[in-house]
């Protein structure tokens, strides 16, 4: 199973999750074979986080979205898993297919991270 217990996993995607702040997504990656460390936030949208991913790795992602018209926006959440399937990331996603999908659903309710 991989380790998402470092805090600053949980920090990243409150602070996605949060109102206050204008951040709109965070990235997290692989330390060695099992660790899920965060590496990148922002606040450009999807076309930002997207320019962040590196082909070269397996990545989540967490994606803040608002939908809906002018008269009633509604802030949806969005969790991307980024892979290219070949080499040894392929076993890798395999084993641990979505370990921040299973955190953020643990921490922050199925609303916030579905399947």
């Amino acid at each position: 199973m991989a380790d998402v217990s470092a805090p600053e996993l949980k920090e990243a995607i409150a602070d996605v999750r949060s109102d206050a702040t204008d951040t709109a997504w965070c990235l997290f990656g692989y330390e060695g074979k099992s660790k899920i460390v965060f590496e990148r936030k922002g606040s450009g949208g999807v076309d930002e986080m997207v320019a962040a991913l590196d082909d070269a790795k397996v990545s989540y992602c967490l994606l803040r979205v608002v939908s809906g018209d002018q008269e009633s926006k509604r802030v949806k959440f969005v969790c991307v898993i980024a892979s290219h399937t070949r080499g040894e990331h392929a076993s890798r996603h395999a084993v641990c297919p979505s370990p921040i999908m299973i955190s953020c659903s643990v921490e922050y309710g199925r609303h916030a991270c579905g399947q």
